[in-house]
């Protein structure tokens, strides 16, 4: 869900942005992209660190559901 995300801020597509930017018209789209880029970026790092440690994804639920091992 979180690169499906990613994927909607860059152009081409830029959904996003779009929306922001039909909103708030007055705003110009590069002033919105540089104000979501920090976003974006740690959005990729979130991403890099579940594919590096993808057991951070479960340790929560593992937790609550006291599987986790000790």
């Amino acid at each position: 869900m979180v690169v499906l995300e990613m994927g909607l801020f860059p152009p081409p597509v830029g959904m996003n942005v779009f929306i922001v930017h039909s909103v708030a018209r007055h705003v110009p789209q590069s002033t919105i992209y540089r104000g979501v880029t920090p976003f974006w970026e740690a959005m990729l790092a979130d991403v890099v660190l579940l594919a590096a440690f993808p057991s951070i994804a479960t340790v929560l639920p593992d937790w609550v559901m006291g599987t986790a091992t000790r």
